[in-house]
């Protein structure tokens, strides 16, 4: 049954990569999923700026990185389902166009039914990947419904903010759940990063304008090197950064920081703060010194709840620069295996 299903979801990504080679506007020899796709993705720009055609070029990318056959083969291999079918109630964010699409992979490579509900921020890409996925297989699609309001279901997996987290806990805590929260990720120099890996750093800081928990929001570096020696170094060339509420944050952030006279460092698209604060602001970089390694690891071990995942050069820490943003189906948000959970109700 699961090599039948890698058949299906296999071909499902080649649908997803030929309607987005397309050229815009081009429909001639597309199926109706596939058309019906490229609108909501359309329409998704214009419900949520954010979502330029930039950014969502590279959710579809990190999407068809994971529908390949020896990548969802060995990953499906990994867990035995012995359980009955249960109906998974899914509340997915919005942050990012699809971000709940590895959920929604989870479920479909599981016996069980879901109901989930979209985050208004990104109400139609989802529900037009279904839509595709129909054509391809029913019964995979059929196992899915896109609904307004969660009930009946057997088990929970919601994610969003703090402040939503502790909604999902009043509301599904009587449910097997999984409720994720807010996270953000960080990175570790050396002092000895080469132009090159400075600028696959600028990619784990902005892509998705740094809306995403895996996009690096604070820079440890050593205490030998400046962060003015490396402010030029990471900062994008792209000008897709000059999004109309990107560059809204950064104004907004710099006058902020130039009326309570803090010192920050002015990158041109972006601002870099000393701060001990692993969080930072859309359009904004901390950073902090370290002396020995043994801080950071301190420092991560104290923030280990808030932290996505921890990058630089090597990947020592966990990831090397410039993959930030492309986990495979083995990095769980959280830390918590999705699929280990559906086996286990």
């Amino acid at each position: 049954m699961q090599q039948e299903k890698v058949k299906y979801l296999v071909e499902w990504g080649k649908k997803i990569k030929e309607a987005f080679d397309r050229p815009k506007g081009e429909y001639e020899g597309l199926s109706k999923g596939q058309i019906n796709l490229l609108l909501a993705a359309t329409k998704s720009g214009q419900n949520n700026p954010w979502f330029t055609s930039t950014m969502l070029q590279k959710s579809v990318e990190g999407i068809l990185s994971f529908l390949n056959q020896d990548d969802l083969a060995s990953w499906g291999e990994q867990y035995t389902f012995t359980n009955q079918p249960k109906t998974i109630g899914v509340v997915m964010a919005g942050n990012i166009p699809m971000v709940g699409f590895h959920d929604l992979l989870c479920l479909l490579m599981s016996p069980h039914k879901a109901k989930i509900k979209c985050s208004s921020d990104d109400p139609y890409l989802i529900p037009a990947l279904l839509n595709l996925l129909d054509e391809v297989q029913p019964v995979l699609s059929e196992k899915i419904e896109v609904v307004d309001k969660l009930e009946g279901m057997d088990a929970v997996i919601a994610t969003g903010s703090n402040n939503t987290a502790r909604y999902f806990d009043y509301y599904f805590g009587k449910y097997p759940n999984i409720i994720r929260k807010s996270r953000t990720s960080m990175a570790v120099l050396d002092g000895s990063e080469s132009d090159g890996e400075l600028s696959l750093l600028s990619n784990d800081v902005f892509d998705y304008y740094g809306l995403g928990c895996r996009n690096v929001s604070f820079l440890w570096l050593p205490k030998s090197m400046q962060v003015q020696d490396i402010i030029e170094k990471i900062m994008p060339s792209a000008q897709w950064l000059q999004n109309s509420r990107y560059m809204n944050n950064l104004d907004y952030n710099k006058s902020l920081y130039l009326i309570n006279r803090a010192p920050f460092l002015d990158g041109g698209r972006y601002l870099l703060l000393e701060s001990e604060s692993l969080f930072s602001p859309i359009s904004v970089v901390h950073f902090n010194y370290y002396e020995k390694v043994g801080e950071v690891q301190k420092f991560i071990d104290q923030q280990k709840e808030d932290i996505q995942c921890v990058v630089d050069k090597k990947g020592t820490w966990g990831v090397a620069y410039g993959e930030s943003q492309k986990p495979g189906l083995l990095d769980y948000p959280d830390g918590v295996d999705v699929m280990q959970f559906l086996a286990s109700l």
